[in-house]
């Protein structure tokens, strides 16, 4: 791939030394994987076994040990967090915020990247883009290929910074864009190339786009049934607009919008008669939504953190946000009289690692008179001694 190697040395005085030495280990470490078949659409997608369920993108909470979690629950297909093409490629970073956003880049390559002495199965997966131009997504893309199933370009997102620096939702406003990222990207790597949407207020808009983007090559896509107006992840889902969809094209469709439990996920399936459905805040507060489980935060946290444990998030900002999700943050039933605990989660600076979360989280057990398994020998740590050791052991828990 002498393209990624050229463009890493390319953007190297814009980097910092660690992200290029990653990005060079990444590429070493795929020459030998990255010469594979070209499959496309429905031959790709049956390639993976078809999975009915489908884990969403989601910034800071869908990396490897998440992606994990949920794999053991049904999860079929999995995305990684969204991440910036352009910071990728060296481009010029036009956030307040770009400092930040280069620590993101870092973590989403360490996300992907093999750890050496455990073994992962972590595929399929698909990568996520969002990129406002075919040079930015393409790079991006050649540099993550042989590491991924495919890639997916953002045409979701409705945030603000969405808004301000015309990705996401808003490039659905400029489809020849579109179609020419997706195309261009088509050409240049060997895996599939998919796109996540959203819905205009047009359903005859919606479907024409959706044609635009098999037409431009994508393999599948998903459609969040929501208008980018939406913000919050609530209001109505236009499942029957998704169905239409499903009609229309050949390529597999996922639907997306709306998953609360199981029961929903399967009418979801049947009035759209899309290939997959896919959760997202669903699914952070139950980890097992898709084998039918009750909600069980202690259940879910334990095997979560076992499993943080063992391959640690790229930032300690993962765990702290899928405890303090799984609990129902300040006001959940665990934390609501322990404002202390909830400090130390959210915002305590000297809480670095898997292991530190893990005995602030014996310590609510404790606290709340729960179980905590298979730890009998492990003493329980105060939060003084929690915040001052920052290398903990515990052996097996």
């Amino acid at each position: 791939m002498p393209e990624v190697d050229n463009k890493a040395e390319e953007v190297a005085g814009t980097k910092g030394e660690n992200e290029v030495v990653l990005e060079r280990e990444l590429v070493s470490l795929g020459n030998d994987i990255c010469n594979r078949p070209r499959l496309r659409g429905r031959l790709w997608w049956e390639s993976i076994d078809s999975p009915k369920f489908v884990a969403a993108p989601m910034v800071w909470n869908s990396e490897r040990a998440f992606r994990i979690a949920v794999r053991k629950h049904k999860v079929g297909l999995c995305y990684t967090p969204m991440v910036k093409a352009g910071i990728l490629t060296g481009e010029t970073c036009h956030s307040e915020s770009c400092i930040a956003e280069r620590d993101s880049l870092t973590a989403a390559l360490k996300d992907i990247c093999p750890v050496k002495g455990v073994e992962i199965n972590d595929l399929p997966l698909i990568m996520q883009f969002c990129a406002v131009n075919a040079h930015s997504f393409v790079a991006a893309a050649q540099a993550v290929s042989p590491y991924v199933s495919a890639v997916d370009l953002n045409l979701g997102c409705p945030q603000q910074s969405a808004e301000r620096d015309g990705f996401g939702a808003f490039l659905m406003d400029k489809p020849d864009d579109v179609y020419d990222i997706i195309s261009s990207c088509v050409k240049a790597i060997n895996i599939p190339v998919t796109a996540k949407m959203r819905v205009f207020e047009s359903e005859e808009k919606t479907i024409e786009f959706a044609r635009m983007l098999q037409s431009a090559g994508c393999s599948m896509i998903a459609v969040h049934g929501r208008l980018r107006a939406q913000r919050s992840h609530e209001g109505i889902v236009r499942y029957d607009t998704i169905r239409k969809i499903k009609e229309a094209l050949d390529i597999p469709v996922i639907a997306n919008g709306g998953i609360r439990d199981i029961e929903q996920a399967e009418h979801v399936l049947q009035v759209t008669n899309a290939d997959g459905v896919m959760a997202a805040t669903g699914l952070l507060r139950n980890h097992r939504l898709f084998d039918g489980s009750c909600i069980d935060p202690w259940r879910d946290v334990w095997e979560y953190l076992q499993i943080a444990r063992e391959v640690p998030p790229p930032n300690i900002r993962y765990c702290r946000d899928h405890v303090l999700v799984l609990f129902g943050g300040r006001e959940g039933q665990a934390l609501k009289s322990h404002f202390d605990l909830f400090d130390m989660l959210s915002r305590n600076r000297k809480i670095v690692n898997p292991l530190q979360i893990w005995h602030i989280v014996r310590v609510m057990a404790h606290r709340n008179g729960e179980h905590v398994p298979s730890v009998d020998t492990v003493p329980l740590l105060s939060l003084g001694q929690i915040k001052k050791s920052k290398k903990l052991s515990l052996g097996k828990f």
